[in-house]
């Protein structure tokens, strides 16, 4: 519905209508307050006229047969005294010939649609209703290809926006992490000049303690080479080793004077958890006084006496026997070794081992070369020449 007074749609909400002419208004166009609204659209259908239809009932009371019409614009707020001002001008407007009127489409409308330009004349006043059909489809065609114009253009501009922002985004954050990867590759080259140099110390630092290990063990071999080491001799509390050493020596038949013994003592065991009583580490005058004293005790157990070797019973040792060994005073790297080579000895059947100079040698036979035993590695080449 069309409101004569503001020629607006009028919506069921806003609606009031006439009860005699049918005519539906604004409440507002017809100056109803909201408050009110309600109360006189309940009485619509058999109370409320419209400013018309008022207008007109007083002009047939003073024998106006002017007919009323509609209004055809926009006219103000329609009250009570206005309203035969408004027919007036109807009356007028009507009265007065129209002038021609041309619709006329523009320039690229007209050449799509040549067969829909219409021009009025004086006679007609109106459009058929096929025409203005087909001339609201040619607008809303318009109207659709434009809008769709205007939003791909407006899309297509905040799409090129944000790839644009993004471009700039991922174009500093490529180059940042460029930077970064050069960074780190010259942080990795300068440690890997740094590694570099450290093997080389490294090396020379392994060189280099080796040879003080090597040093070292012959200052140790220099020191113990006037040694003798008296493993087994059961320790008491009151015990004159001096004398102890100089039975050894008679019993084995090596003469030895009280002015060649530098000094004797006992030591601490290398395990303390060894059973066996502490070692005396006797320390003569010269390594010949040494070799020829452990010759001695060879013979003295390969001689008269292999079947009861040195033992404490020759020394007049009370309590249980015990048997008596004579070395040299190894290191306790060689001791190690050599200690591992009478295992090795049994597992692969070697016959003598012994130590030389604080070397370790093992033999398989009599008819056998000896074998250096230099570190543990030996042992490996050892088990592979006997498999």
């Amino acid at each position: 519905m069309i409101c004569p007074a503001c020629n607006n749609t009028v919506n069921s909400c806003e609606e009031i209508k006439c009860a005699f002419c049918c005519e539906s208004y604004h409440y507002t166009c017809v100056n109803i307050a909201s408050d009110r609204y309600k109360e006189h659209y309940s009485k619509t259908d058999r109370s409320w006229k419209c400013p018309l239809c008022k207008n007109v009932n007083s002009n047939r009371r003073k024998d106006d047969t002017t007919p009323i019409q509609p209004a055809q614009s926009s006219p103000p707020l329609l009250t009570k005294n206005k309203g035969n001002r408004k027919r007036r001008r109807i009356e007028e407007r009507n009265a007065k010939p129209s002038p021609t009127k041309q619709i006329v489409q523009s320039p690229s409308s007209a050449n799509e649609n040549n067969d829909q330009s219409l021009i009025q004349s004086d006679s007609e006043c109106s459009i058929p209703y096929d025409k203005f059909g087909s001339l609201l489809d040619n607008k809303m065609e318009k109207f659709k290809t434009s809008l769709m114009q205007d939003i791909v253009s407006h899309v297509r501009n905040e799409i090129s926006k944000v790839i644009d922002s993004l471009k700039d985004d991922l174009t500093r954050s490529i180059e940042f992490l460029a930077e970064e990867q050069n960074s780190l590759k010259q942080d990795l080259i300068a440690a890997k000049d740094k590694i570099k140099e450290l093997e080389k110390d490294k090396f020379d630092l392994t060189n280099n303690i080796k040879t003080i290990e090597r040093r070292l063990d012959t200052l140790d071999k220099a020191s113990r080479s006037c040694n003798v080491e008296i493993q087994c001799v059961p320790q008491k509390k009151e015990e004159s080793l001096p004398s102890l050493v100089k039975k050894i020596c008679d019993t084995v038949g090596f003469q030895i004077q009280e002015n060649n013994i530098y000094s004797v003592r006992r030591v601490a065991k290398l395990n303390p958890t060894s059973p066996r009583p502490r070692s005396i580490i006797l320390t003569l005058q010269s390594e010949r006084d040494r070799d020829m004293l452990l010759s001695a005790y060879k013979r003295f157990n390969k001689g008269k006496n292999i079947c009861d070797t040195l033992n404490s019973n020759h020394l007049m040792i009370p309590g249980e026997k015990h048997r008596i060994y004579l070395s040299e005073h190894s290191s306790p790297t060689c001791k190690m070794l050599h200690a591992e080579a009478r295992k090795l000895s049994k597992q692969f059947k070697y016959k003598y081992v012994w130590v030389r100079n604080d070397k370790v040698y093992m033999r398989k036979d009599d008819n056998a070369i000896a074998i250096y035993i230099k570190d543990t590695s030996s042992f490996d080449k050892l088990n592979k020449t006997t498999t």
